[in-house]
């Protein structure tokens, strides 16, 4: 030992205070630099010398440079990231759904609903009025152009929805390039793990990203023995140490919409979500915008059935020459057959046994339209059917399991047609004489199948039982044609219980199947003395205009449990319900995600007040280093100056 040994001894407390020093300032420059994890010099006494029989202590070291990190806590915070990022999209989209009913302006739904109703009051009043006629007409257009605005708004939401999927796919893309680059400054940085602290600022700056990516999409980690960071969605590569995977949309069809579902662009293989902002916007696309915009199809599919089916049975200030349904179905096959759920083998598989007995392929290419249970009201395209075993084979599964006893009709009509009649009336307009022909629906199934009334069956009775007054035919695009055989005759129908005329489409109020094809039919438009206010040809008969004013409080919906301002009520309740449940699983993730936050700053982010005495202890270090120095070099002057 020597006292140039100590010199050597001070240059190492020198060394490793300076050290300190500059981690201290760069914590301190980077104070609120997002992601940024503050930084810690690891100080080491040297290993001592012998000195007799004891050692000496040689100095202190600086060892690596290292980051004050939590990696079990960086991926507890990116998985939050990830729900906080699904529970958003959710939530936005719910709030612009929820928004399409606030009916402030007096314009909306829910009032041209009313003042629909209210002008069927007023006709009702003053049946042989024709501004009451008129009236009613145009609140029948503006309520159909509600219903066409709140359907249009829906569609360009979730078109909305897609692009900003196509757009999120983007933003990974860019994200796992950069990743993958970072990856490789690490690596290189590092010496491939030789120095596994050398690229901390590297290292955050990845973390940084790890979480906006996580935002987009859930992911999971593993770092290697390199120090680069494998990223994985699902069982897939994202990042793979330097090189990143490119994803793409593929276009999907659901319910006859575009979903752009993300998908790896070298494969195919759809990208395995989990959780992330695109993981919610395919929900809101797939599932939330869907079964809001199935609701409103059914409350304007109500609203078309019922008001058409008084207009189809009335009769207005004319009657008809000729007519042409709006709706086609196939001339040779069951207008409508019911069928009862007795067993799903898989999820596009559909058993019903008293179905049995039809021949195969007889309803391929109709719908099948749920009437109770948890899917009433959707519709599915029957691709196949076995004769045999009463089995149909759907184009995509329903929204949820069927259970046995779920009642379904397969038809190609919009709306239910049942077994029933319907009276066609032929008024010679120079008499004033009527006569009547009632004609049968027959959907009872009856044996030997198929025995039931097709589109050509109809058609045939029609002539059979008036041939001599007017002619029916089926159109080459399987419509019902009906025309006057005389320039006296005019026809008209009456005590439709079947629903024929409604679904097929004679004498309507409304033309369209949906909420996004409602409208006035055009010749009733065209020609306000076709509208229905009575029942007979009396010209003071209100019985129609009653009927239309009734459907206000029918409980005509829900299988007869709600009325048309029920199901709006109903409707615009879930909706209010479902828009706050997502609002609030989005604060909550977002008070989960707050804390995690402040866990982290407490362990990782930069507190000035702490780095400040930091800065003074090192100083104060430095400064004592120095003295000692000083103190050794006034030794040895001593020693030098008496030889």
């Amino acid at each position: 030992m020597s006292l140039f040994t100590n010199l050597n001894l001070g240059l190492t407390a020198l060394t490793a205070q300076q050290a300190a020093v500059q981690t201290t300032g760069h914590n301190i420059s980077n104070a609120t630099t997002p992601g940024y994890s503050r930084q810690r010099v690891d100080l080491a006494a040297i290993q001592g010398q012998r000195f007799g029989n004891t050692f000496i202590g040689r100095g202190v070291a600086a060892g690596s440079v290292r980051r004050v990190i939590d990696t079990s806590l960086e991926g507890r915070l990116r998985d939050s990231t990830s729900r906080l990022g699904a529970a958003n999209a959710r939530s936005g989209t719910f709030a612009r759904l929820e928004a399409l009913f606030n009916d402030i302006s007096g314009q909306g739904l829910s009032s041209s609903l009313d003042a629909f109703f209210v002008a069927a009051e007023t006709l009702a009043a003053r049946p042989a009025d024709a501004a009451a006629r008129g009236s009613l007409i145009e609140e029948g257009a503006a309520l159909a152009d509600a219903f066409r605005q709140v359907a249009v708004n829906i569609v360009a939401d979730r078109d909305s929805l897609n692009q900003q999927v196509r757009a999120g796919v983007d933003e990974v893309n860019r994200l796992t390039g950069e990743l993958a680059r970072l990856n490789r400054d690490i690596v290189a940085s590092e010496a491939g793990g030789a120095a596994p602290n050398a690229a901390n600022d590297l290292r955050d700056r990845r973390g940084a990203l790890l979480r906006e990516l996580a935002q987009k999409v859930s992911i999971r980690t593993v770092e290697t023995s390199t120090g680069a960071i494998n990223v994985l969605a699902g069982s897939e590569f994202l990042v793979l140490e330097g090189t990143s995977a490119t994803l793409t949309t593929v276009a999907e069809t659901d319910r006859g919409s575009r979903v752009d579902v993300p998908a790896f662009a070298a494969t195919g293989t759809k990208l395995a979500l989990g959780g992330g902002e695109l993981a919610g916007l395919l929900e809101s696309i797939r599932k939330d915008i869907p079964a809001f915009l199935d609701d409103l199809n059914d409350l304007a599919r109500g609203v078309i059935y019922e008001v058409n089916k008084v207009q189809s049975s009335g009769t207005g200030l004319v009657r008809f020459a000729s007519l042409v349904s709006n709706h086609a179905t196939p001339s040779g096959v069951p207008l409508s057959t019911a069928g009862t759920v007795t067993g799903t083998p898989a999820g596009t598989t559909v058993r019903a046994t008293d179905l049995a007995g039809y021949p195969d392929n007889t309803f391929n290419g109709l719908d099948l339209v749920v009437r109770t249970g948890a899917n009433a009201g959707q519709r599915r395209r029957v691709l196949d059917f076995d004769g045999a075993s009463g089995t149909l084979l759907l184009d995509r599964p329903f929204d949820s399991q069927f259970a046995a006893g779920d009642a379904f009709d397969v038809t190609a009509l919009p709306f239910p047609v049942t077994d029933g009649s319907f009276d066609l009336r032929v008024t010679n307009e120079t008499t004033g004489a009527v006569t009547t022909f009632n004609i049968e629906v027959d959907l009872d199934k009856s044996l030997p199948l198929p025995s039931d009334s097709t589109l050509a069956t109809i058609a045939a009775e029609i002539n059979a039982e008036a041939g001599s007054l007017v002619t029916a035919t089926v159109t080459a695009d399987g419509r019902l044609q009906i025309t006057a055989n005389s320039p006296s005759s005019r026809f008209n129908f009456a005590g439709d219980t079947s629903g024929f005329l409604a679904s097929i489409g004679l004498n309507s109020f409304f033309s369209g199947r949906d909420a996004l094809t409602i409208a006035v039919d055009s010749q009733l438009a065209a020609d306000p003395a076709r509208l229905s206010a009575g029942f007979t040809n009396a010209t003071n008969d209100n019985g129609a205009a009653q009927a239309f004013a009734a459907i206000r409080n029918a409980k005509s919906l829900l299988a007869g449990t709600a009325t048309v301002e029920d199901f709006y009520r109903g409707l615009a309740s879930a909706l209010g319900t479902r828009s706050a449940e997502a609002a609030d699983r989005a604060e909550s993730q977002s008070f989960l995600e707050a804390q995690l936050d402040a866990e982290r700053e407490r362990l990782s982010g930069v507190n000035l007040d702490e780095e400040a005495v930091n800065l003074l202890t090192h100083q104060r270090a430095y400064q004592a280093a120095a003295r000692f120095i000083a103190t050794v070099d006034t030794l040895l002057d001593t020693l030098i100056n008496q030889l």
